[in-house]
């Protein structure tokens, strides 16, 4: 049967291909691209053109519908990796979640974190030093979810952790930077 399907569909070559799906490449860029100060329309445009080679023998069967979504997934994760590292070299980066969790599961306050920067074990430490003080409950959660040898939570924990991983991504997102002020805690060790 799909072989049968792959048979039906015609296959193009690169010319008549590009020829074909030109206006369409660049009127995706173009919305893509959203007006944005950080990178060019051609930019979105060439990367869209790039897939295209790369990924070449799932093109050149494919239908336009296929094409199209394939063409704007492309441009969107261009724009969005572009964005991303726009922010890390204008220190605009805005920590989510899914990354504060993914520090403290690498036991980033402690001294196994050889992976992660000194500034985010820092900037860490320090938010979690203010969370200690804050929500004394929600930082005890934290801390045994995200010990070394983390220990079960009950619901109640669960959602104090919750609540103190948002704590923490407010706080790193608030600004917060290196001090000069000394932090005479390892957030890694229980009081």
């Amino acid at each position: 049967m799909k072989a049968a399907v792959a048979n039906a569909l015609p296959t193009l070559d690169f010319d008549s291909f590009h020829a074909a799906y030109v206006k369409t490449a660049g009127r995706i860029a173009f919305r893509e691209h959203g007006g944005s100060t950080i990178y060019e329309v051609a930019d979105v445009e060439q990367a869209i053109w790039e897939r295209v080679i790369v990924d070449w023998k799932s093109y050149s069967k494919a239908d336009a519908k296929f094409v199209e979504i394939y063409m704007t997934r492309t441009a969107r994760d261009f724009a969005s990796a572009e964005r991303l590292a726009h922010m890390y070299a204008s220190g605009a980066f805005i920590y989510t979640p899914k990354q504060v969790m993914s520090f403290l599961e690498s036991h980033a306050w402690g001294v196994t974190a050889g992976a992660l920067g000194v500034d985010v074990r820092a900037d860490l430490a320090e938010a979690f030093e203010r969370l200690r003080k804050s929500a004394p409950t929600q930082a005890k959660a934290v801390h045994k979810r995200y010990a070394p040898t983390p220990d079960s939570l009950s619901s109640n924990e669960r959602s104090n952790c919750s609540r103190g991983v948002k704590s923490l991504m407010d706080r790193l997102n608030s600004g917060l930077r290196l001090h000069a002020e000394p932090v005479d805690v390892v957030v890694g060790e229980e009081r």
